[in-house]
């Protein structure tokens, strides 16, 4: 008798014939679901419109919000307010506006209010 183990699995989301998350692939280990935002209000002006990583934290101040996430590696799409940027993430692309961001990290998203 042969036994197939799946650690991982691959694939791309769709709701209402949209694909979701920039048509970026989703990785699940197995046996393991997510929670994933979409469209998310962290402050005034400042959304997250999806996370390819469930937040497992939040903690938030006047000046900055950090979200911890897992699996650690996460790729997002953000609309930041002028007064916002994002740190210790790489920019991917900026698509279709001034303020939003297309974003990849590991283990923490940090936005800060610039002064």
């Amino acid at each position: 008798m042969e036994v197939f183990e799946i650690e991982q699995i691959q694939f791309v989301i769709r709701l209402n014939g949209q694909v979701l998350f920039g048509g970026r692939p989703l990785r699940v280990e197995a046996r393991r679901g997510l929670i994933l935002p979409l469209e998310w209000r962290l402050a005034d002006g400042l959304i997250l419109h999806y996370l390819t990583a469930e937040v497992t934290g939040l903690r938030r101040t006047a000046d900055e919000i950090v979200l911890n996430t897992a699996p650690a590696r996460f790729t997002a799409e953000i609309h930041l307010p002028p007064e916002w940027q994002v740190e210790g993430s790489k920019v991917l692309e900026q698509p279709g506006g001034l303020r939003r961001f297309i974003v990849e990290g590991e283990e923490t998203l940090v936005l800060k209010r610039v002064r």
